[in-house]
């Protein structure tokens, strides 16, 4: 899932599912952002040891907004109008049947409304995770309080130089969500912040977004080097199957349906967190593209869409090599379990880089004696949770040190 430019809440525009995309800010072209592509009050985000209140933020004053006190003062109201009709019951035994209709019918309102208001604050307050699409408000809220960016508009919690820092070799991570950490909510705990903290010889940078693509990562490549002026030296390129996407009309064409489905959100889906989490299962549940999804990347990887990614590899080799030194790449595989449908994927994948002489680290054996529910930051999100990128870590590092000593 995707944002499109220009807009303020949740943008889908055709790639696999954003954040934000973009060197300097300009928010040009590449914007596609789960809210507008602002830096977040550092006040919301979480810091480590505060325990309960963590989590629990009931005190958050930006989520105690007009619907929610509509929706906290309701119950209130009819509660009053019951207790109304009850002192009134012995004042209109003429119209008894009358008052039978109007205590039911407010009574059904109350126990409604109750049920309404405990959804709402739950799903509003209590509801600390993402969803893999990033489509919900609890993933829009979630972002807000972990995704804090550098001056290079990525997702970090330290600035980067343009130039490398003398006597410490640069190494450049580019990816996609499962590079920038998505659910993963200490930035710490990803897989390029333990490499950097393990390796204080090496400037570890992640030039990563939510719903990059190959393109994506092509065109930022060019634009941090050409228009910025960012000096590379080892780029690692951080391919996941889906990083096709762009190219597949089939893929496209959901994405567009995801865009339009959220633009035309109604009222209570815009503003309730209870209404979204209900009406967006249900479209999860009947868009055909969550289900043809493994379909349409295996069939990508054939024909001609496999000849024009194999191309843009190619040029995002042919330019790492030209802006740095060194071009590595790392394949991080799908978490979920896919029943070895995506084995000979990953083999071409591995021949391909061998043809070009691209160094290629397969995580899959890394994982193989864990779990899928293991592995995955919740049932509604196959990403990388802090133990699969705990696990990344080690070998990835272990990779890098092999081929450039």
């Amino acid at each position: 899932m995707a944002c499109g430019r220009g807009r303020g809440k949740r943008d889908v525009k055709g790639r696999k599912g954003s954040f934000w995309l973009g060197a300097s800010g300009d928010g040009e072209g590449k914007t596609r952002s789960y809210g507008t592509p602002e830096q977040p009050d550092p006040s919301r985000a979480a810091k480590p040891g505060e325990g309960f209140a963590q989590i629990f933020l009931l005190f958050d004053m930006n989520d105690w907004d007009a619907f929610y006190l509509v929706t906290l003062t309701l119950p209130l109201l009819l509660a009053a109008a019951l207790w109304f009709l009850f002192r009134r019951k012995r004042a209109i035994k003429q119209v008894a049947r009358m008052h039978l209709v109007a205590w039911n019918a407010g009574l059904t309102l109350f126990l409604t409304s109750l049920l309404f208001l405990g959804g709402e604050t739950y799903f509003r307050f209590f509801v600390d995770r993402t969803d893999a699409f990033g489509l919900k408000k609890t993933t829009q809220k979630w972002a807000k309080r972990y995704y804090h960016f550098n001056n290079l508009r990525a997702r970090d919690n330290q600035d980067y130089l343009l130039k490398p820092q003398e006597g410490k070799l640069r190494i450049s991570f580019f990816g996609d969500s499962f590079t920038a950490g998505h659910g993963v909510k200490r930035v710490d705990d990803r897989f390029v912040n333990l490499i950097r903290k393990t390796h204080p010889e090496w400037e570890v940078h992640c030039l990563a977004a939510n719903g990059m693509d190959s393109v994506d990562e092509l065109e930022m490549l060019d634009k941090l080097h050409e228009v910025d002026g960012y000096e590379y030296q080892v780029v690692v390129l951080v391919y996941n199957l889906n990083d096709i996407a762009q190219l597949v009309p089939e893929m496209q064409a959901m994405y567009a349906r995801i865009r339009d489905f959220s633009a035309n959100e109604g009222y209570l889906t815009r503003e309730s967190y209870l209404v979204n989490e209900l009406v967006l299962n249900r479209f999860a549940s009947r868009e055909e593209g969550f289900a043809n999804y493994q379909k349409w990347l295996l069939e990508a990887y054939q024909g001609s869409v496999w000849e024009q990614q194999k191309q843009i590899l190619r040029d995002f080799k042919q330019h790492s090599l030209a802006y740095g030194q060194d071009l590595m790449v790392v394949t991080f595989p799908f978490l979920q379990e896919d029943g070895g449908k995506f084995d000979p994927v990953y083999e071409q994948m591995g021949r391909f880089w061998a043809a070009e002489g691209v160094p290629n680290l397969d995580l899959r054996t890394i994982f193989e004696n864990n779990d899928a529910s293991e592995l995955v930051v919740n049932a509604q999100d196959a990403h990388p949770n802090e133990l699969a990128h705990r696990l990344a870590a080690s070998p990835i590092a272990v990779f890098l040190q092999a081929f450039l000593h």
